[in-house]
Protein backbone atom coordinates (compact mmCIF):
# COMPACT_ATOMS: atom_id res chain seq x y z
CA UNK A 1 0.00 0.00 0.00
CA UNK A 2 2.79 2.44 0.93
CA UNK A 3 4.52 1.63 -2.36
CA UNK A 4 1.39 2.62 -4.26
CA UNK A 5 1.19 5.94 -2.40
CA UNK A 6 4.86 6.70 -3.16
CA UNK A 7 4.33 5.83 -6.82
CA UNK A 8 1.27 8.07 -6.85
CA UNK A 9 3.29 10.97 -5.39
CA UNK A 10 6.24 10.54 -7.76
CA UNK A 11 3.90 10.38 -10.75
CA UNK A 12 2.47 13.77 -9.82
CA UNK A 13 5.98 15.20 -9.38
CA UNK A 14 7.10 13.83 -12.73
CA UNK A 15 4.01 15.23 -14.43
CA UNK A 16 4.62 18.66 -12.91
CA UNK A 17 8.25 18.62 -14.00
CA UNK A 18 7.28 17.77 -17.57
CA UNK A 19 4.83 20.65 -17.56
CA UNK A 20 7.50 23.04 -16.25
CA UNK A 21 10.01 21.92 -18.87
CA UNK A 22 7.59 22.88 -21.66
CA UNK A 23 8.43 26.50 -20.84
CA UNK A 24 12.08 26.21 -19.92
CA UNK A 25 12.97 29.88 -20.16
CA UNK A 26 10.11 30.84 -17.84
CA UNK A 27 11.04 28.02 -15.46
CA UNK A 28 14.73 29.00 -15.31
CA UNK A 29 14.05 32.74 -15.06
CA UNK A 30 11.54 32.32 -12.22
CA UNK A 31 13.83 29.92 -10.38
CA UNK A 32 16.74 32.36 -10.62
CA UNK A 33 14.36 35.14 -9.62
CA UNK A 34 13.70 33.28 -6.36
CA UNK A 35 17.45 32.93 -5.83
CA UNK A 36 18.14 36.63 -6.47
CA UNK A 37 15.25 37.71 -4.25
CA UNK A 38 16.72 35.72 -1.35
CA UNK A 39 20.15 37.14 -2.07
CA UNK A 40 18.81 40.71 -1.97
CA UNK A 41 17.03 40.05 1.34
CA UNK A 42 20.16 38.51 2.85
CA UNK A 43 22.21 41.50 1.66
CA UNK A 44 20.06 43.78 3.82
CA UNK A 45 20.88 41.65 6.86
CA UNK A 46 24.58 41.76 5.95
CA UNK A 47 24.46 45.56 5.83
CA UNK A 48 22.76 45.62 9.22
CA UNK A 49 25.30 43.28 10.83
CA UNK A 50 28.17 45.22 9.30
CA UNK A 51 27.20 47.97 11.77
CA UNK A 52 26.30 45.73 14.72
CA UNK A 53 28.20 42.66 15.89
CA UNK A 54 25.03 41.03 17.22
CA UNK A 55 21.32 41.70 17.54
CA UNK A 56 19.47 40.12 20.47
CA UNK A 57 22.35 37.60 20.78
CA UNK A 58 22.09 36.66 17.11
CA UNK A 59 25.15 37.03 14.89
CA UNK A 60 25.27 37.05 11.10
CA UNK A 61 26.04 33.31 10.95
CA UNK A 62 22.75 32.71 12.76
CA UNK A 63 20.99 34.66 10.01
CA UNK A 64 22.72 32.48 7.42
CA UNK A 65 21.44 29.42 9.28
CA UNK A 66 17.94 30.93 9.31
CA UNK A 67 18.07 31.44 5.53
CA UNK A 68 19.38 27.92 4.94
CA UNK A 69 16.55 26.48 6.99
CA UNK A 70 13.97 28.68 5.25
CA UNK A 71 15.27 27.64 1.85
CA UNK A 72 14.86 23.96 2.60
CA UNK A 73 11.38 24.59 4.05
CA UNK A 74 10.17 26.63 1.04
CA UNK A 75 11.56 23.96 -1.26
CA UNK A 76 9.66 21.16 0.48
CA UNK A 77 6.54 23.34 0.60
CA UNK A 78 6.85 23.64 -3.17
CA UNK A 79 5.62 20.05 -3.34
CA UNK A 80 2.51 21.10 -1.37
CA UNK A 81 1.63 24.31 -3.19
CA UNK A 82 -2.00 23.30 -3.65
CA UNK A 83 -2.62 23.41 0.10
CA UNK A 84 -3.03 27.18 -0.18
CA UNK A 85 -5.87 26.65 -2.66
CA UNK A 86 -7.96 24.26 -0.54
CA UNK A 87 -10.38 26.98 0.55
CA UNK A 88 -11.05 28.09 -3.02
CA UNK A 89 -11.39 24.48 -4.16
CA UNK A 90 -14.00 23.80 -1.50
CA UNK A 91 -16.01 26.97 -2.17
CA UNK A 92 -15.98 26.44 -5.93
CA UNK A 93 -17.18 22.85 -5.60
CA UNK A 94 -14.07 21.50 -7.29
CA UNK A 95 -13.44 19.26 -4.32
CA UNK A 96 -15.81 16.84 -6.10
CA UNK A 97 -12.97 15.92 -8.45
CA UNK A 98 -10.81 14.66 -5.59
CA UNK A 99 -13.68 12.74 -4.01
CA UNK A 100 -13.94 10.55 -7.10
CA UNK A 101 -10.56 8.93 -6.51
CA UNK A 102 -9.63 6.23 -3.97
CA UNK A 103 -6.53 8.16 -2.86
CA UNK A 104 -6.43 9.98 0.51
CA UNK A 105 -8.23 13.23 -0.28
CA UNK A 106 -5.96 15.56 1.70
CA UNK A 107 -2.80 14.00 0.26
CA UNK A 108 -4.21 14.25 -3.25
CA UNK A 109 -5.12 17.90 -2.67
CA UNK A 110 -1.69 18.71 -1.30
CA UNK A 111 0.47 17.28 -4.08
CA UNK A 112 -1.67 17.97 -7.14
CA UNK A 113 0.30 21.13 -7.85
CA UNK A 114 4.02 21.75 -7.46
CA UNK A 115 5.86 25.05 -7.72
CA UNK A 116 9.17 24.14 -9.32
CA UNK A 117 10.51 27.66 -8.88
CA UNK A 118 11.06 26.54 -5.26
CA UNK A 119 14.21 24.95 -6.65
CA UNK A 120 15.66 28.45 -6.43
CA UNK A 121 15.18 28.32 -2.66
CA UNK A 122 16.99 24.98 -2.46
CA UNK A 123 19.83 26.30 -4.61
CA UNK A 124 20.24 29.33 -2.34
CA UNK A 125 20.41 27.14 0.77
CA UNK A 126 23.03 24.88 -0.78
CA UNK A 127 25.14 27.90 -1.75
CA UNK A 128 25.06 29.19 1.85
CA UNK A 129 25.99 25.90 3.53
CA UNK A 130 29.79 26.34 3.12
CA UNK A 131 29.62 29.70 4.91
CA UNK A 132 28.52 28.30 8.28
CA UNK A 133 30.31 26.07 10.73
CA UNK A 134 28.70 22.81 9.64
CA UNK A 135 28.93 19.36 11.20
CA UNK A 136 27.05 16.19 10.32
CA UNK A 137 24.97 16.62 13.47
CA UNK A 138 24.01 20.17 12.49
CA UNK A 139 23.22 19.08 8.95
CA UNK A 140 20.97 16.35 10.31
CA UNK A 141 19.18 18.89 12.52
CA UNK A 142 18.74 21.26 9.57
CA UNK A 143 17.07 18.53 7.53
CA UNK A 144 14.93 17.38 10.46
CA UNK A 145 13.80 20.91 11.34
CA UNK A 146 13.07 21.57 7.68
CA UNK A 147 10.58 18.71 7.88
CA UNK A 148 9.04 19.87 11.17
CA UNK A 149 8.84 23.40 9.76
CA UNK A 150 6.97 22.14 6.70
CA UNK A 151 4.66 20.13 8.96
CA UNK A 152 3.77 23.16 11.10
CA UNK A 153 3.22 25.52 8.16
CA UNK A 154 1.18 22.89 6.32
CA UNK A 155 -0.95 22.36 9.43
CA UNK A 156 -1.58 26.11 9.72
CA UNK A 157 -2.59 26.27 6.04
CA UNK A 158 -4.90 23.27 6.37
CA UNK A 159 -6.57 24.64 9.51
CA UNK A 160 -7.20 28.05 7.98
CA UNK A 161 -8.61 26.63 4.77
CA UNK A 162 -10.66 23.97 6.56
CA UNK A 163 -12.59 26.73 8.32
CA UNK A 164 -14.40 27.14 4.98
CA UNK A 165 -16.30 23.94 5.79
CA UNK A 166 -17.73 25.64 8.88
CA UNK A 167 -17.99 29.32 7.90
CA UNK A 168 -18.38 29.12 4.12
CA UNK A 169 -15.93 31.84 3.14
CA UNK A 170 -12.25 31.93 2.25
CA UNK A 171 -11.85 35.46 3.62
CA UNK A 172 -8.31 36.78 3.32
CA UNK A 173 -6.54 33.52 4.15
CA UNK A 174 -3.64 34.12 1.77
CA UNK A 175 -3.00 37.58 3.21
CA UNK A 176 -3.13 36.13 6.72
CA UNK A 177 -0.70 33.37 5.73
CA UNK A 178 1.69 35.91 4.24
CA UNK A 179 1.51 37.83 7.53
CA UNK A 180 2.30 34.67 9.49
CA UNK A 181 5.31 34.02 7.26
CA UNK A 182 6.75 37.29 8.62
CA UNK A 183 7.32 35.56 11.95
CA UNK A 184 9.32 32.87 10.14
CA UNK A 185 11.84 35.11 8.38
CA UNK A 186 13.01 37.10 11.42
CA UNK A 187 14.99 36.06 14.52
CA UNK A 188 12.76 34.70 17.27
CA UNK A 189 14.45 36.89 19.89
CA UNK A 190 12.90 40.07 18.49
CA UNK A 191 9.47 38.96 19.75
CA UNK A 192 8.51 39.30 23.40
CA UNK A 193 5.55 38.89 25.74
CA UNK A 194 2.12 38.01 24.35
CA UNK A 195 3.25 37.90 20.71
CA UNK A 196 5.97 35.38 21.52
CA UNK A 197 3.49 33.25 23.47
CA UNK A 198 1.07 33.26 20.52
CA UNK A 199 3.68 32.28 17.92
CA UNK A 200 4.96 29.50 20.14
CA UNK A 201 1.83 27.93 21.60
CA UNK A 202 -1.27 29.25 19.78
CA UNK A 203 -0.12 29.43 16.15
CA UNK A 204 3.29 27.79 16.59
CA UNK A 205 5.14 29.41 13.67
CA UNK A 206 7.91 30.23 16.14
CA UNK A 207 8.86 26.55 15.96
CA UNK A 208 9.36 26.78 12.19
CA UNK A 209 12.72 28.58 12.17
CA UNK A 210 13.28 30.60 15.34
CA UNK A 211 13.42 27.80 17.92
CA UNK A 212 15.19 25.39 15.50
CA UNK A 213 18.00 27.90 14.86
CA UNK A 214 18.52 28.23 18.62
CA UNK A 215 18.51 24.42 18.94
CA UNK A 216 21.02 23.99 16.12
CA UNK A 217 23.30 26.50 17.86
CA UNK A 218 22.80 25.10 21.36
CA UNK A 219 21.07 21.73 21.39
CA UNK A 220 18.53 21.35 24.19
CA UNK A 221 16.84 17.89 24.43
CA UNK A 222 13.64 19.15 26.18
CA UNK A 223 13.04 21.90 23.60
CA UNK A 224 13.94 19.48 20.81
CA UNK A 225 11.31 17.06 22.08
CA UNK A 226 8.80 19.89 22.46
CA UNK A 227 9.36 20.90 18.82
CA UNK A 228 8.63 17.37 17.63
CA UNK A 229 5.54 17.07 19.84
CA UNK A 230 4.10 20.41 18.75
CA UNK A 231 4.68 19.78 15.04
CA UNK A 232 3.08 16.30 15.09
CA UNK A 233 0.23 17.39 17.37
CA UNK A 234 -0.59 20.40 15.24
CA UNK A 235 -0.54 18.29 12.07
CA UNK A 236 -2.84 15.71 13.69
CA UNK A 237 -5.23 18.49 14.75
CA UNK A 238 -5.32 19.95 11.23
CA UNK A 239 -6.06 16.55 9.66
CA UNK A 240 -8.87 15.89 12.16
CA UNK A 241 -10.41 19.32 11.52
CA UNK A 242 -10.23 18.81 7.75
CA UNK A 243 -11.97 15.44 7.80
CA UNK A 244 -14.59 16.61 10.33
CA UNK A 245 -15.28 19.53 8.02
CA UNK A 246 -15.39 17.23 5.01
CA UNK A 247 -18.47 15.57 6.50
CA UNK A 248 -20.24 18.92 6.19
CA UNK A 249 -19.24 19.37 2.55
CA UNK A 250 -22.04 19.66 0.03
CA UNK A 251 -21.16 18.89 -3.56
CA UNK A 252 -20.90 21.79 -5.93
CA UNK A 253 -22.53 19.60 -8.58
CA UNK A 254 -19.68 20.42 -10.92
CA UNK A 255 -18.23 18.02 -13.46
CA UNK A 256 -14.48 18.57 -13.57
CA UNK A 257 -12.49 16.74 -16.20
CA UNK A 258 -8.71 16.71 -16.15
CA UNK A 259 -6.47 15.31 -18.83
Amino acid sequence: MEGKFLKFIFQYIALGLKSAMEYRFSFISQTMGMFLNDFAFLSLWWLLFSSFNSIKNWIFEDILLLFILMGFIWFFLGFLTNLREIGEIIVSGNLDYYLLYPKPILLHLAISNFDYTALGELLFSLVLLPFIHLTLFKLGLIILFSITGVIILSAVIILLNSSVFFFGSTGNFKSLLDSLYTFVVYPSNVYKGLIKFIILFIIPVGFVTGVPVDLIKNFDPPFFTLTLIISLSFLTLSIIVFYVGLRRYESGNLLTVRV
